[in-house]
C-alpha cells in the first residue's frame, strides 16, 4: 500500500509539470522604417558658367522633417540641353539657360533651379556716367599694354584694325571718355570698394615727360553670376566720394572726373580686370565680336573679354570732331559743325557715322538748303547734295546726315552708302561744304 502511494505522488508531481523547461519569451516586433515624404536639394551656389560644374546633396526627410540615411536617391535635370547630372549630384553646365535639378527617392522629389551664364555674356555693368560722352580711346585688343605696346596698330573689340593710330594710344587699356572736370562718376554695378588711391607712388608719364604722384583712383570688386570676380578701376579722378570695404550699389556716385596724373586732358579712364587670387587680367567690358581669335585672349598675359553690358545700358562708342560754327568764314551761311568719323564697325554700319551742318545765323535767319552739299575731301564720289525742301531756320539750325541707308525724315537724312565715308583716323578728317552754283564757293572743315 505504501509503494502505491509513493507512485501516486510521483505521478501527480510530474502531472504538475515541475519537471519541464520555462516557457520561451515573446520575441519583440521590429518597427517599420519610416516613409520618405520629403527631399531637400541643397546647392552652394545659384548660377554655374557653361561648361562649369556643381555638385548638389540631396536629403531625403520624414513626416516630421527628419533626415533620413540610408535611402536610394535617383537624379534628372530639365532640360537635359542646358545641364546634366551624374548618380551623386555633380551638375555639368552645358548651354545658357535655366535648369531645374530633381532628386527623387521612395517616389518623392525635391529641386532646385540652376541658371547656366554664357561666359561670354554676363549683362551686369550700367553706364558709369549719365549722358553721352566722346570716347577718345578704345581698349586695344592687339596688346592693351600702354607704353608698352608700339607697333602702330590697333585692333578693336569689332576686329577692325587700325594701320594707325590716329590719335589714339597704341596699346590702350581700357575706355577713355573725354568729359569735364566734375562729371560724376558712378559705380557700374553692386560692389565693394577694394583700393583708393588719393596719391599715387611716383611714376613716369611719357606723355607728360615727367613723373606724376597726384593720380586719383578707384577699384571696385565685384561678383558676377557664375562667381566671375571682377574689378573696375576708375581713373584720373578729382575727387572720391568712397572708402576701402564700402559697399556699393548700381549708379552710386563715386566721385568726380578730372585730369590727375598721367593725363593731358579731362576724362575718365575706365579698365576692367578678371581676377585669379590677386592676379588682375585686362579684359574687354564689350566682348570680342571680330571674326575668329581674339588676339589678346590668345596672349600670354591676356584673358577672355565678356560681354558686360546690360541691354541698352552701354556707353555709346563714338569718335568725333566738333567744330564751333564762329570759325567759318565770313558769310559762310552754311557750316559743318560736328563729324562722328568713328564708330563700332562703321565699315559694314555706315550708319554709326554722321555729319551734322548748322545755319549760320550771322547770316541769315533763314536758309532753303537747296543746292548745298558737302563731302570727304579727295573724295569726289562720295558728294552729298541736299534733297529739296529742307529749310533750316534761328530755331531749327541742324540737320544731321547719316552715312548709310534710311528714311528721311525732317531735318535728319541719310547719305544711303554701303560702309563708312569717313577715315578713322582723326587727323586725316577733313571735310568740304559746297554751295549752290549760284552762289559758288566751298568751306574746307579740317581738325
Amino acid at each position: 500500500m505504501r509503494c502505491c502511494s509513493a507512485v501516486l505522488v510521483a505521478l501527480v508531481l510530474a502531472g504538475c509539470g515541475g519537471g519541464s523547461d520555462p516557457a520561451a519569451p515573446t520575441p519583440t516586433p521590429t518597427p517599420t522604417p519610416a516613409a520618405v515624404a520629403s527631399v531637400t536639394v541643397t546647392a552652394p551656389v545659384t548660377s554655374v558658367l557653361a561648361t562649369g560644374t556643381v555638385t548638389l546633396s540631396a536629403t531625403p526627410r520624414d513626416a516630421a522633417g527628419n533626415s533620413l540615411s540610408g535611402r536610394a536617391t535617383t537624379w534628372s535635370t530639365s532640360p537635359a540641353t542646358v545641364a546634366t547630372v551624374s548618380t551623386s549630384g555633380v551638375v555639368t553646365a552645358l548651354a545658357p539657360g535655366a535648369v531645374t535639378i530633381t532628386a527623387t527617392s521612395e517616389g518623392q522629389s525635391g529641386s532646385v533651379v540652376l541658371t547656366v551664364v554664357d561666359p561670354r555674356n554676363i549683362p551686369f555693368f550700367e553706364k558709369p556716367f549719365a549722358g553721352e560722352w566722346e570716347v577718345g580711346n578704345f581698349l586695344d585688343h592687339n596688346i592693351p599694354k600702354e607704353f608698352v605696346d608700339n607697333n602702330e596698330t590697333f585692333t578693336g573689340f569689332w576686329g577692325e584694325v587700325h594701320p594707325e593710330t590716329g590719335g589714339m594710344t597704341d596699346g590702350h587699356s581700357g575706355y577713355d571718355w573725354f568729359m569735364p572736370i566734375g562729371t560724376p562718376l558712378l559705380a557700374m554695378g553692386p560692389g565693394v570698394v577694394k583700393r583708393v588711391d588719393l596719391v599715387s607712388q611716383s611714376f613716369f608719364c611719357p606723355v607728360l615727360n615727367r613723373n606724376v604722384n597726384d593720380q586719383m583712383s578707384v577699384f571696385i570688386e565685384h561678383t558676377l553670376p557664375g562667381g566671375v570676380i571682377l574689378e573696375s578701376w576708375y581713373v584720373h579722378l578729382s575727387r572720391i566720394d568712397v572708402t576701402v570695404g564700402q559697399a556699393l550699389t548700381t549708379g552710386q556716385v563715386i566721385g568726380l572726373a578730372g585730369n590727375t596724373g598721367c593725363s593731358t586732358s579731362p576724362h575718365l579712364h575706365l579698365e576692367v580686370f578678371r581676377m585669379n587670387g590677386d592676379a588682375r587680367r585686362t579684359l574687354d567690358p564689350y566682348g570680342w565680336t571680330g571674326a575668329g581669335t581674339d588676339p589678346w585672349e590668345s596672349h600670354v598675359d591676356g584673358t577672355a573679354s565678356i560681354q558686360l553690358w546690360k541691354p541698352g545700358k552701354a556707353p555709346v562708342l563714338q569718335r568725333e570732331i566738333n567744330i564751333p560754327y564762329m570759325t567759318a568764314p565770313a558769310l559762310a551761311p552754311l557750316v559743318l559743325t560736328k563729324i562722328v568719323y568713328e564708330g563700332v564697325n562703321d565699315a559694314t554700319n555706315p550708319n554709326n557715322e554722321y555729319a551734322e551742318l548748322t545755319l549760320d545765323t550771322r547770316v541769315a535767319s533763314t536758309r532753303s538748303l537747296n543746292g548745298f552739299g558737302f563731302k570727304p575731301q579727295n573724295q569726289t564720289s562720295l558728294a552729298y547734295t541736299f534733297p529739296t525742301g529742307i529749310t533750316l531756320t534761328a530755331a531749327q539750325p541742324t540737320v544731321r546726315v547719316y552715312t548709310g541707308a534710311g528714311t528721311n525724315s525732317g531735318l535728319t537724312l541719310y547719305m544711303g552708302k554701303a560702309a563708312g565715308i569717313w577715315n578713322n583716323n582723326r587727323n586725316k578728317v577733313c571735310a568740304v561744304v559746297t554751295f549752290p552754283t549760284a552762289q559758288s564757293g566751298v568751306y574746307l572743315t579740317c581738325p
